[in-house]
């Protein structure tokens, strides 16, 4: 899942740290809190990387960049609308579920959305600007 640029993947790492962290609390079947607690830090840590990400297509000039940006915006809304429907969920299992549908959504957008600029990005600067 590496793009190729350190700090985009060290992201990528950390949030795959986080996401091992969802997994491991449902699988242990935690309090709802705290798998909510996870669920919650988890979007707020995407909306940072989505606005580091972007900020790096913009300087770069990926031409897709508005693009990205708007899969972003997409995935934010998605990402709080399941946590919004996370706390009408009656039980922990209900909760579980929503956490691994949030896991789902953002490691899918890791390995397609972000691997559409991954070969622009690996092109030095110089040969981008032609």
């Amino acid at each position: 899942m590496s793009i190729g640029i350190p700090d985009v993947d060290e992201e990528h790492r950390r949030f795959i740290s986080r996401v091992n962290e969802l997994d491991a609390a449902i699988a242990a079947r935690k309090d709802r809190r705290e798998i909510e607690r996870l669920i919650q830090d988890i979007i707020h840590e995407a909306r940072s990387h989505f606005d580091d990400e972007e900020r790096l297509l913009a300087e770069r000039g990926y031409p897709d960049a508005r693009l990205h940006s708007a899969q972003h915006a997409r995935l934010n809304s998605l990402l709080w609308d399941v946590l919004r429907m996370s706390y009408a969920a009656e039980s922990g299992d209900d909760w579980a579920k929503k956490g691994l549908l949030i896991k789902q959504m953002l490691l899918d957008h890791f390995q397609l959305d972000d691997n559409s600029y991954r070969h622009f990005l690996r092109q030095p600067p110089a040969m981008v600007a032609r």
